[in-house]
């Protein structure tokens, strides 16, 4: 009597297949091979004759989502002075923290017809952190497979980045990709996503105040800088804006600094 449940006992309590010490071997290695928890997707095929064995089928793993920004208001609550970077055209949605390192493609002296060596610097610069994450910042489209439109770049040259970000500047007018060429990356791995548009006044980017950080490795049109206390990233998905704020830290030894000043 009454209304029929599936329960699946025979699995989950007498074993018929191994199936909690799969998922869990999974799990497992998903987490050591994308640095973080993942979510996975299944099917599962239980037959009861001794000469058929049973299946399990992996359809999909991905990155588990496991922040949010709850508090949009917090974007509004930034005081503009701690701000390096300011996009109204953002993608992603919530707080990423612990980057200290930067990639930047200078915009000074950019020059597209030398793109494909820039993205061989790109490369060289990535592999020297060593898995670190990174925010990516440079003019133009990044991945085109255009170099005359950006800079050529292929996921594995730039795994490190978690934010990446495109810089327009006045003498490389080229739309922007908004992600397009990484939008598989971008979404799975909740990468942020910056477009900064030179044209509006909402959109900025302090780049006197990266390039005067320490710089690390410098190459030809790249160089990787590295700060001694990490950056906090904050994206508000409902609105498509996103900034980059100053290291926490070092905003706190300003204040103590213009405290004991009589500032």
């Amino acid at each position: 009597q009454g209304t029929r449940v599936i329960t699946f006992p025979s699995v989950l309590k007498w074993n018929t297949i191994p199936l909690t010490d799969i998922i869990l071997d999974l799990l497992e290695i998903g987490e050591n091979s994308l640095g973080c928890p993942v979510e996975i997707e299944f099917a599962s095929n239980v037959y009861d004759e001794d000469d058929k064995p049973s299946e399990f089928c992996l359809l999909q793993i991905k990155p588990l989502v496991t922040r949010s920004l709850d508090r949009f208001e917090e974007l509004e609550s930034s005081s503009p002075e701690n701000i390096i970077c300011k996009s109204e055209a953002a993608l992603g949605n919530g707080i990423i923290q612990g980057i200290q390192d930067i990639i930047l493609v200078d915009p000074q002296g950019f020059d597209p017809a030398h793109t494909k060596i820039m993205a061989k610097e790109i490369e060289f610069l990535n592999i020297k952190l060593e898995g670190k994450p990174c925010i990516l910042m440079g003019p133009g489209r990044w991945g085109s497979a255009d170099h005359w439109l950006g800079i050529p770049v292929k996921w594995q040259q730039i795994s490190n980045a978690k934010v990446i970000v495109e810089l327009g500047i006045e003498d490389f007018p080229v739309d922007p990709s908004f992600g397009s060429h990484f939008f598989q990356n971008v979404t799975s791995m909740r990468i942020g996503y910056f477009t900064v548009n030179h044209k509006k006044k909402s959109d900025d980017c302090n780049l006197k105040w990266i390039k005067s950080q320490h710089t690390q490795k410098k190459k030809k049109y790249t160089r990787l800088i590295h700060l001694e206390n990490p950056l906090l990233v904050k994206i508000d998905g409902r609105t498509g804006t996103g900034i980059i704020q100053k290291p926490v830290e070092q905003k706190m030894e300003l204040m103590d600094e213009q405290e004991s000043s009589g500032i």
